[in-house]
């Protein structure tokens, strides 16, 4: 979303709650050159095999002990009846977009945006150093709320999410009512 709000003027105002921000550095530091590397090399294979055959190569979306999963380990989330797992969900990541995930630099975006920005994050929350480093370097106006919870606390669970809902409430009113009388 940041991509597409510093690339298209007509959006006129941006929020982002407990956002993935991160950049090649943060994900070799998580993950470790090597995952980093081999990730990009399977998927750059699932593509070219795509590109012959039609054929998309998965892997879990998450799983706790498949470490070839997009997302594993304990993100309780993700794997619970109660939380994450609908019947909806099919749990499953395309191989092929690991280049583009991973070779995307949110950190390189937030200068292009001009847009009115909120930006709601916790220390608990991912990549708390890169939020903090994308709001410094917006562009436009700009609002920080750092509160309080876990990342996936944000999802489903109060007080974050009236918190945040509270927040984008009062910047989208702001912002856009301002925008709009703008135009008029």
């Amino acid at each position: 979303m940041a991509q597409a709000v510093a690339e298209d003027a007509s959006f006129k105002s941006f929020a982002t709650v407990a956002a993935w921000l991160h950049d090649r550095d943060s994900l070799n530091t998580l993950f470790g050159e090597a995952t980093v590397r081999n990730r990009m090399a399977i998927g750059r294979a699932a593509r070219e095999q795509y590109d012959r055959t039609g054929e998309v190569a998965y892997v879990p979306a998450y799983s706790q002990g498949d470490r070839r999963a997009a997302m594993f380990g304990d993100v309780s989330y993700y794997g619970s009846k109660d939380r994450g797992v609908i019947p909806e969900w099919t749990n499953r990541f395309a191989v092929m977009s690991w280049p583009e995930w991973q070779g995307f630099d949110d950190m390189a975006i937030a200068p292009q945006i001009t847009a009115p920005t909120l930006v709601v994050h916790s220390d608990g929350s991912a990549l708390p150093d890169n939020a903090r480093s994308f709001y410094a370097s917006l562009s436009g106006k700009k609002q920080l709320v750092w509160t309080e919870g876990q990342h996936l606390d944000f999802y489903d669970r109060d007080p974050q999410v009236s918190t945040a809902i509270d927040a984008l409430v009062t910047h989208f009113q702001t912002t856009l009512s301002h925008s709009t009388a703008a135009q008029n």
